[in-house]
């Protein structure tokens, strides 16, 4: 098995990889909340991602919803696989209106 094969789950440039980027913030602020959302909960993430201001067209697979409660801030960021394709910071409220939604849908997949 090749180099290649064995990091095909990788982002090749590590300045965009999201497994770096989160490691790197938790290790500077470990008091941050993050959740990680896959299928059709990213996509409603990624859609109401898309909705906030400076609306944007981003596609992805995975979906983080990120916390900081003591600046009252939420990060938020598309993937494909481990690449970044884009995140933004907005306060609070916004991502826990995303992840409320994310949630309700969750319990009516449930149903």
């Amino acid at each position: 098995m090749g180099m290649q094969q064995a990091r095909a789950g990788v982002c090749p440039d590590i300045n965009q990889s999201i497994g770096h980027t989160i490691h790197d913030t938790l290790v500077h602020n470990p008091a941050i909340v993050l959740e990680k959302y896959t299928g059709a909960e990213a996509q409603i993430g990624i859609a109401l991602y898309n909705a906030l201001p400076d609306p944007g067209d981003d596609t992805g697979d995975t979906f983080y919803l990120a916390f900081d409660l003591r600046a009252h801030t939420a990060y938020m960021a598309v993937t494909q696989g481990d690449c970044l394709i884009s995140n933004g910071a907005w306060e609070e409220q916004a991502g826990l209106t995303v992840h409320r939604a994310i949630e309700t849908a969750r319990a009516r997949a449930a149903l």
